[in-house]
């Protein structure tokens, strides 16, 4: 099994305690090492060791040496090798003030030429059992005997050398002879190693709660609102607990989900539109086919009898073909830009002229439909804007045309504003017609929205031709809002990017 085959919380549990077993074996080698390192030093840098313990003058320096021959004591391996390093060890102690002898096998095989033999005896029977290893260091001086476990070899001697802080006290004259506890007590170094073992150990443990709670706290809550989702609950949010990557993790899930929520709004009322489509879409059209069937069976059946009441059939025909038509190519051009199958050809183009020439070749006919067009022209002159000529006729046409099927006088009135807004330019239509109601503002570009009143006139149109509008507007580049006329009636303001 791989290590990424194993869960995160295995995987976390598995590195925290690596994190606390490494630190421990690094610093129990180091610290051996150290220790190895300084037991097995040449002789001239343990002469040099009162530098770092000045406290304790002397005595760091003898204790060492007094561990290593300890060492060559207990090792009988080669006993005649060992004699002599003994005899060096217990030379280099003499360099220090301490005098000793060497006893193998009963006989006296080195003895330092300070010690005389009165000393030699009282040092062999001190202690309470001349068999054991014996240490004592205080005030007034040290002595020691080191007796071999292994063989008939016994090491002691004594030095005038008074104990100082920072030397670790060994034993004591009532303490018998001389155990692991008592050795223990001397190794400052391996109390501290233990001690810091210990405090590494509970630390670690403590970091490793901790980061695991950290971890897969998150991770937690990512899992729950996973399964929510799934069970098809968008609505509770995914509460973001830290600012970590974790954090910014669920902040993303929780934008993730709440635009799944919306999407999934915009799917449910995008789908009851398309019903209302439907069903008004089948009301509009059977209705004017139910006027062409009618009418042409006027025709057929010899009811209209006088030309005049063929010609006014024959129109009522042309006239709802024509609306029939215009729902048709609506419905046309609605798909392409739903499915962005619509390009724009951008060109920079005057709207002053523009406006120019189209109310030249339609102001006319509208005054004579009911509606009369008045252009009011603030731009700088050669001011141009960015945009697709054909469809921006296509959006003029359409807003006139709202303004003339919904006029509610004899004769309606619509102004047209164009000015310049910093770096765009402001289209205002506004007519003085019956307006809408300040609930159905905000509804009037919504796809198959249609107000009440348009709902009981389907020569009105289906809903469509605002929502068209928006959509050739923003693709290019530009925004439309609608607004109540001040006096009454309706108006629409579209800003246009200025060309560049």
């Amino acid at each position: 099994m791989k290590l990424r085959d194993l869960s995160i919380r295995k995987r976390l549990l598995a590195g925290n305690f690596l994190m606390v077993l490494i630190p421990l074996v690094i610093m129990t080698v180091v610290s051996a090492g150290l220790m190895g390192l300084i037991r097995h030093a040449p002789w001239e840098q343990h002469r040099n060791l009162d530098t770092f313990f000045p406290n304790a003058g002397r005595g760091v320096a003898i204790q060492f040496t007094l561990g290593i021959l300890q060492g060559d004591i207990n090792d009988p391996a080669d006993r005649q090798d060992s004699l002599i390093n003994i005899q060096d060890d217990v030379k280099r102690l003499a360099t220090f003030g301490v005098y000793s002898a060497v006893i193998y096998n009963d006989q006296l095989i080195y003895q330092n030429e300070n010690l005389g033999d009165p000393q030699l005896n009282l040092l062999r029977h001190i202690g309470n059992d001349e068999k054991s290893s014996y240490i004592w260091w205080d005030e007034k001086g040290l002595t020691y005997r080191y007796v071999s476990s292994k063989d008939n070899l016994i090491v002691l001697g004594y030095a005038p050398i008074e104990f100082r802080v920072g030397m670790p006290k060994i034993a004591n004259r009532d303490s018998g002879p001389i155990t692991f506890w008592d050795q223990l007590q001397g190794q400052g170094a391996v109390i501290t190693m233990i001690i810091g073992g210990i405090v590494i150990l509970i630390l670690g443990i403590y970091l490793s709660r901790l980061f695991y709670q950290q971890i897969l706290g998150p991770l937690k809550v990512l899992q729950k609102a996973t399964k929510r989702i799934q069970e098809g609950d968008l609505k509770t949010p995914v509460p973001v607990i830290s600012n970590d990557e974790l954090g910014a993790t669920l902040q993303a899930f929780d934008d993730m989900r709440n635009n799944l929520r919306k999407s999934q709004e915009l799917q449910a009322h995008y789908e009851q539109n398309r019903k209302e489509l439907i069903v008004g879409i089948s009301h509009d059209l059977a209705t004017p086919l139910t006027m062409i069937k009618g009418y042409t069976s006027g025709l057929m059946d010899g009811i209209a009898n006088t030309p005049a009441k063929r010609e006014a059939y024959l129109k009522k025909i042309l006239d709802t073909t024509t609306h029939m038509e215009t729902l048709v190519q609506d419905l046309f051009l609605f798909s392409k830009l739903d499915i962005g199958h619509i390009d724009f050809d951008l060109q920079d183009i005057s709207l002053s002229e523009f406006f120019s020439d189209w109310m030249s070749d339609n102001a006319a006919s509208y005054k004579d439909r009911g509606l009369t067009i008045k252009l009011k022209n603030t731009l700088p002159p050669r001011t141009l804007a960015s945009l697709d000529g054909r469809q921006f006729k296509r959006i003029v046409d359409n807003i006139v045309s709202n303004a003339l099927k919904y006029k509610d006088k004899e004769q309606g009135q619509l102004v047209i504003g164009l000015r310049q807004v910093e770096n765009s330019i402001e289209l205002v239509f506004a007519d003085n017609g019956p307006g809408v109601d300040s609930q159905d503002l905000s509804k009037l570009f919504e796809t198959f929205y249609r107000t009440d009143r348009a709902r009981t006139n389907t020569q009105n149109g289906s809903g469509l031709g605002l929502s068209i509008v928006k959509q050739l507007v923003e693709g290019m580049h530009g925004s439309i809002v609608a607004s109540e006329t001040p006096g009454g009636g309706l108006t629409f303001t579209i800003s246009l990017p200025l060309a560049a």
